[in-house]
């Protein structure tokens, strides 16, 4: 992880300032999803926070993505409770407790990517492949195959947060 162009003012003060640009490589999806009680996604991830600016402890503005990376050895797979988090996360609750799928404990995927242009307190929601309408977030592998897409590009930012915080309960 490389943290560029860091920046602080009024640490103490009134309405404190913390700017950045923060780049990471490598790092291990199952590390992070396993501290907390997401469920768990295996594999590497490589991304970006750009432009952040949190003031007063709060980000008004950053440009953030993270994406899968494929790495011989490591395999890559997506437990139901991470993919139920995922997507109560775009505002789909129960998404596989409906359907056959919830028999299956984990999927394999190909791709995960998912990102966020915060600007005026609205997220604007960006995946592997953006179109008008939809965002990808998960393009599934195997069978069963699981994709999973995201149809609200702009949310607010703290809806989106709330929702981060709730996934796991």
């Amino acid at each position: 992880m490389q943290i560029d162009n860091l920046t602080i003012e009024r640490l103490f003060g009134i309405a404190p300032v913390v700017a950045a640009n923060i780049t990471f490589q490598n790092l291990s999806l199952l590390s992070i999803t396993s501290t907390y009680d997401f469920g768990d996604i295996s594999g590497r991830v490589n991304g970006y926070v750009k432009g952040m600016r949190i003031t007063n402890w709060k980000a008004d503005r950053l440009n953030a993505y993270i994406e899968s990376v494929k790495t011989k050895g490591v395999k890559q797979s997506i437990s139901q409770r991470a993919i139920d988090n995922i997507s109560s996360i775009g505002g789909i609750q129960g998404a596989l407790s409906r359907s056959f799928l919830r028999f299956f404990d984990a999927f394999r995927y190909k791709r995960l990517g998912i990102g966020c242009k915060l600007r005026n307190s609205i997220c604007e929601m960006k995946g592997l492949d953006t179109t008008a309408e939809k965002y990808q977030i998960v393009s599934g592998k195997g069978l069963p195959s699981i994709n999973i897409f995201g149809y609200s590009k702009f949310i607010d930012w703290q809806v989106l947060l709330d929702r981060l915080f709730n996934a796991n309960y």
